[in-house]
């Protein structure tokens, strides 16, 4: 069952609250989710967990955007676990595993797998799950983050994957620079988060080297990830329209059949005849 978490919001400075809210509720189902609208945090994230009911959820945020270019629908899943402190806790190994592939099997579903650059991409997971489900790997965009992480001596394996030399797809992979924790708490806006990764592009090697090459630039940073996935979109869109078109025929011919078997209207004069 779907639940409309508040109203429609017009401002996206807002969108990350309301996020963080809707998740709260979904994380303590014994309370009125209402009583989240206006939630206030009073600690940091790691504090905050620990007074919620679950740990995990099988249930989900889904954002919606809508607006006269876009209609999307996004879905941020939950990280691949493999370990958990308690034994109690292995079941939301499992839950967490058949809730992405559940989600990522999905044939319109573009998959986004987040690769952290401090941990060897063998060991983790997200990419041969993407790869069991998307055969050919035409509907995975790859994201590399942390690349500010990335141990001295070791950014040749990255540069292979950026290249597509390791481990390649057809939609490509893309860099980004996300704020640190402890720039998100002294309060930094997207728009210094956009600065501050371009300056770190421009200044940081192997980056700045590839920054002169027009074709390895597209694929540094936020914004180029974006223009991507929008392009991407567009693309999907275009190749499903024929299908679309024939499943609304399909469906106005089926309703326009079930009004055919129903009797005639009967008039007021009709009635007062009989």
């Amino acid at each position: 069952k779907e639940e409309l978490f508040g109203t429609t919001i017009m401002d996206h400075r807002q969108v990350e609250l309301q996020l963080r809210r809707a998740q709260k509720a979904i994380l303590n189902p014994g309370k009125p989710f209402l009583q989240f609208l206006d939630y206030h945090f009073k600690h940091d994230a790691a504090l905050e967990s620990k007074t919620n009911e679950l740990k995990f959820s099988r249930n989900l945020v889904v954002l919606e955007i809508k607006g006269a270019s876009v209609n999307l629908t996004l879905v941020d899943l939950p990280g691949i676990i493999r370990s958990t402190e308690t034994e109690e806790d292995q079941r939301f190994v499992r839950m967490i595993m058949e809730l992405t592939q559940d989600y990522i099997r999905r044939e319109k579903t573009i998959i986004v797998p987040a690769i952290s650059c401090k941990v060897d991409i063998e060991n983790q997971e997200v990419y041969s799950l993407a790869k069991a489900v998307d055969k050919n790997l035409t509907r995975t965009l790859g994201v590399l983050t942390k690349v500010d992480q990335i141990e001295p001596g070791t950014h040749n394996q990255w540069m292979g994957v950026l290249t597509g030399m390791q481990y390649p797809l057809s939609l490509g992979w893309f860099v980004v620079k996300n704020l640190s924790k402890k720039e998100l708490d002294q309060g930094l806006t997207h728009e210094d988060a956009l600065r501050r990764e371009a300056e770190f592009f421009k200044t940081s090697e192997p980056w700045a080297e590839l920054m002169a090459d027009t074709g390895s630039a597209q694929q540094l940073g936020i914004v180029h990830l974006k223009d991507a996935m929008s392009r991407v979109l567009t693309d999907m869109l275009a190749q499903n329209l024929p299908e679309m078109r024939r499943t609304v025929a399909e469906q106005l011919k089926r309703a326009k059949d079930e009004l055919a078997t129903l009797p005639e209207f009967i008039s007021d004069d009709q009635q007062r005849l009989l």
